[in-house]
């Protein structure tokens, strides 16, 4: 197969294509998976921020009891994980839906640290053997920080949207894949078409037939060989008819003196 032209060319626009399409592809994965959890560590820190606006009087008085009521007066969208410390370390609320994010005694998350410091944080993490997705953020009161909020959503939930995402990239890649190899196909087909008439041409010439021409289809490269072929084509034919010409006139003008030759003979 390799042997054709046609497929020759195939081959060199795939080589060039392929590893563009795979590292472009390996790179939009990467890159929509890294936005899409930055959006998910936006949204966890909003969260936080806003059940550390809820909370804040009760986490001031250190009352847990208050503070679990405060915050089961709430509801947040996604349930994710919330751990509420008092600036002591003591643990007021620990609320995860996931029960292996509720096992670890004493409570350590990411960024608790931090946010106790009066900074916000959010990354990618693991509590207690689970891969997270947190954002932490301090609890603010006119006395100064009093706490802090640490919500967390597991990766296995996120992951579902994650695999949509490189599905999704995955079939984009593959129709330009396809795409690519049917442009190669047309694009080979053009320049291997005027090459194989030319070849045909050829052979119909050292057979004989001195009247075939080829189709001058392009203004390039291949249009100028076509029309170089095709005036050599035409000098053959006409040097074919010269010598066509000479010997019928040689034939002729050579009849007679044989006839007066053989009449003398006789």
């Amino acid at each position: 197969m390799f042997r054709r032209i046609r497929w020759r060319l195939v081959a060199t626009y795939l080589v060039v294509i392929l590893p563009a399409l795979s590292f472009l592809g390996v790179h939009l994965a990467r890159d929509s998976e890294a936005r899409y959890l930055a959006q998910v560590e936006t949204g966890l820190l909003a969260q936080a921020r806003l059940i550390a606006v809820h909370v804040g009087p009760a986490v001031a008085t250190g009352d847990a009891t208050r503070t679990r009521a405060e915050f089961a007066g709430t509801h947040y969208p996604g349930r994710p994980a919330v751990v509420i410390v008092h600036r002591s370390g003591a643990v007021l609320v620990d609320d995860a839906p996931d029960p292996r994010l509720r096992r670890e005694r004493p409570v350590r998350r990411d960024g608790l640290a931090l946010a106790l410091a009066g900074q916000e944080t959010a990354g990618v993490a693991r509590v207690d053997g689970v891969l997270v997705v947190y954002g932490a953020v301090p609890i603010r009161a006119p006395a100064g920080i009093v706490g802090a909020v640490h919500v967390a959503l597991p990766l296995v939930e996120l992951a579902a949207q994650l695999r949509h995402i490189r599905t999704f990239i995955a079939w984009t890649v593959l129709g330009t894949l396809l795409w690519a190899v049917i442009v190669s196909l047309l694009l080979a087909q053009r320049l291997a078409g005027p090459i194989q008439e030319m070849r045909a041409t050829t052979a119909r010439l050292a057979a004989g037939d001195l009247s075939v021409r080829v189709p001058v289809r392009t203004a390039d490269e291949l249009g100028d060989l076509a029309r170089a072929l095709n005036y050599m084509a035409a000098e053959l034919q006409r040097l074919d008819g010269l010598r066509r010409d000479f010997v019928a006139d040689a034939s002729h003008e050579l009849r007679t003196p044989v006839a007066n030759l053989a009449v003398a003979v006789e």
